[in-house]
This record gives structure tokens, C-alpha cells and sequence, in this order.
């Protein structure tokens, strides 16, 4: 068989001319000619053999020692996409006031353009790439693991791109004693909740480290202070949660991070995020969360018993827990993302249940639940509960 030769097309371009322009001509024939070459090379109707004739002669007027005629071709080939490659890169290496407009809004500069550009760009051209709406993942990757602050802190406020999960935690883990980067990253509402888990773990770490290099630590304040500091900063963060999914895996992470506490569980409950204590039983009992909730709607008190042995939680804490997930069955309250009552509203309905609820109490065991409530509580639940503590110890 015989195979048809490709047939090499000359270029029907006159490009004579060009080089005389270029070479001698004034300063407004050359932007005068820069700006047709523009129009003719990004013209789609014009062939491809023509476009390459004339792409060398564009490129060297977009080299023109005068800055205006740099500009103005430039001005003319901003909105166009799918221009060559030399055209952008030629572009990009130009001055900053004509260089950056181009980057910040050219459709030409995408995909692997913009890491390219990006690599061998300064601070400025790296700061417009960064704040592209249509920023390339590669980029964004680069830049959560290489970029400098002034970057970084670029990529964060850039919205297309924010929220990012691996990205977001690269960032932490180089950034995570900045504080600028860190509230950045902590203002964001879809931060994963593993990132604010990570957080509260390593500033109760600084500051116990700094408490005992001051020789503070072992005082009995020093301790309660931090670690309350730390309960509640995580209840915080678990009642951020917007799914079961969420939240399961911040439980884990923290658990991982050996941060994971009975009190942490009933300060969350107690607060009316009952959800996370369901949470962390399912997790520390080794049992589906809608087992545990299953218990909960069913009343079945021996299941529940059997779950929380599985758990490992104190004993002595299983009153409150089942007083706490009685309440939030009564008041309805559901799982992650769903309304929950103000605390002193659940607390107030918890009190009602020590109180007058389970018949199977004595006046003491009723004393010790408030006294443990008032532990975990806020502060106007807490005072009902220590008032009710001493009635009923007077009573007993």
C-alpha cells in the first residue's frame, strides 16, 4: 500500500514587513503592528501554518524596549484564552504592573501553566497565582507544602480553593506555632475537626510545658486549670460536627491523641451536645453509634449498662450518663448539625430528673449525681445542682 505524503503548507502571511516595523519603525507603528499580530494570531478562523508565521515576530514586540508598546499588546491578549505558551511565559517575565494584571486574570494561565510559572515566579507573581479562583490543585499542593507564609496565608483567603482537607492539614503542621496562619486556618468553618483536636492537644502541651519550666505545674490550681481548659476547648470543637461521620473520626483522632477523657464526654453532654457522648461511648465500647442511640430510644437500661462496661468509663460516672441520655431523649435532641437546646435549658431538665426520676435512687446517690452534674455543667446549671445537693443531704 501506499501512504499519501503530508503535504507541508507555506504560510500565506506576507511577513516581510514585520522585521522592517520591528527593526525602524516609531513607536506607534510598532504597538500599531503588535496589536494586529494579536488580533490575527488569536483570531480562530485563521490558519495554523499563518499563526506560527507570525507567532515569532509577536513574541519580539512583546519584547519591544519601550514599555508602552509592551502594554498595550498585552492589554489586547489578557482576556483571550488558549494562547501559546511562549506568549505567557514572555508575558509573565515582564515588568510587575503588566506582568501581574496578565496572571491575576488571563485565561491562558491554567493548569500546568500556572505551576510553572509559579516555580520560577518571585513572591508577587507567586501571590497572584495563589489567589486565582481557578488555582490548579497541583499548585495548591505546592504551596501548602512549600510556600512561604505571605503565600500560604493567600491560598487560605482564596475561596475557591479553601477548605481543602490534606492541604489545610500540611499547613497546620508547618505553620501550627504562627499565629497569624493559625487563626486564619481556625476562622475557617469547614476546618477539619482533627486539625482542632491537633490544636488543643499541642497549646495544653505548650502550656503545661511552660507551667512546669516555671516550677508551677505540680500546684493543684496549675493542674484543674489547664485541663479544664482543655475539656472545654474540646466539647468546642466536637460540637462543631456536622455528621455522625465528623464526629466519629474526631472521637478517634483524639483518642489517638490520648486527649480523649470521661469528663471531656459528660462536659459535652452535660453542655447538651449528648450526641458526643453517645460518640464516645460507640468508640470506646467498640459498638455501632446507633447501637448505643438504640438504647437510648428504647429505655433499655441493661443494654446500656452492658455498652458502658464495654467502654471503660468510671462506674461511678453510669447514673449521670444514663440520667444525661434520658434527658436528651425526652427533649428530643438528635445527632451532629441538629439543634440543640441552650444548657442551662437541658441542664434545668436533668436537674428535674435527679430530682423526683428513678425510683431505684436514695437521697444520697441523688446528692452524689448533682454534686457530679455541677462538675461538669455551666455555671447556673451548676449552682441548682449544689443547692439541690445540699437540700438533699440535709434530707438524708
Amino acid at each position: 500500500m501506499f501512504r499519501r505524503k503530508k503535504v507541508q503548507r507555506s504560510p500565506s502571511l506576507d511577513v516581510s514587513v514585520f522585521a522592517e516595523v520591528i527593526e525602524n519603525g516609531m513607536i506607534t507603528d510598532r504597538l500599531a503592528l503588535g496589536r494586529q499580530l494579536a488580533e490575527f494570531i488569536t483570531d480562530p478562523n485563521v490558519a495554523e501554518v499563518d499563526r506560527e508565521a507570525a507567532l515569532p515576530y509577536l513574541l519580539r514586540l512583546l519584547d519591544d524596549p519601550v514599555k508602552a508598546v509592551r502594554s498595550g499588546i498585552v492589554d489586547f491578549l489578557t482576556p483571550h484564552e488558549g494562547l501559546h505558551p511562549d506568549i505567557v511565559f514572555t508575558i509573565a517575565a515582564d515588568e510587575e504592573d503588566i506582568a501581574l494584571p496578565f496572571l491575576e486574570s488571563s485565561p491562558s494561565v491554567g493548569g500546568r501553566r500556572q505551576l510553572a510559572i509559579f516555580r520560577a515566579g518571585d513572591r508577587a507573581r507567586r501571590l497572584v497565582i495563589a489567589g486565582r479562583p481557578d488555582l490548579d490543585p497541583a499548585v495548591a499542593d505546592f504551596i501548602a507544602m512549600e510556600g512561604d507564609k505571605a503565600v500560604v496565608m493567600a491560598l487560605l483567603d482564596n475561596p475557591a480553593v479553601a477548605g481543602c482537607d490534606r492541604n489545610c492539614k500540611r499547613i497546620y503542621v508547618r505553620f501550627r506555632d504562627d499565629e497569624d496562619v493559625i487563626h486564619r486556618l481556625l476562622e475557617m468553618d469547614d476546618l477539619p475537626l482533627e486539625i482542632r483536636v491537633a490544636h488543643v492537644a499541642h497549646v495544653s502541651g505548650r502550656m503545661r510545658k511552660r507551667l512546669k519550666s516555671e516550677g508551677l505545674l505540680p500546684a493543684l490550681h496549675s493542674v484543674d486549670f489547664v485541663n479544664e481548659a482543655e475539656e472545654k476547648a474540646l466539647v468546642d470543637v466536637f460540637a462543631r460536627a456536622r455528621s455522625d461521620d465528623q464526629l466519629a473520626s474526631a472521637i478517634a483522632f483524639a483518642s489517638r491523641k490520648d486527649i480523649l477523657t470521661p469528663a471531656i464526654l459528660l462536659r459535652a453532654a452535660c453542655h447538651g451536645h449528648v450526641a458526643v457522648l453517645e460518640h464516645g461511648l460507640a468508640f470506646l465500647a467498640g459498638v455501632p453509634v446507633r447501637k448505643v442511640r438504640a438504647t437510648r430510644q428504647r429505655m433499655g437500661l441493661a443494654s446500656l449498662r452492658g455498652i458502658y462496661r464495654r467502654s471503660g468509663l468510671p462506674e461511678s460516672c453510669f447514673p449521670l450518663v444514663r440520667t444525661l441520655l434520658d434527658a436528651a431523649r425526652e427533649k428530643g435532641i438528635g445527632g451532629p448539625g441538629e439543634k440543640v437546646c441552650a444548657p442551662s435549658e437541658f441542664g434545668m431538665l436533668v436537674l428535674e430528673k435527679i430530682a423526683t426520676g428513678y425510683e431505684d435512687l436514695s437521697v444520697s446517690e441523688r446528692a452524689a449525681l448533682a454534686e457530679l452534674l455541677a462538675e461538669f455543667a455551666d455555671e447556673e446549671t451548676a449552682r441548682l445542682a449544689l443547692r439541690l445537693q445540699d437540700g438533699l443531704r440535709v434530707a438524708a
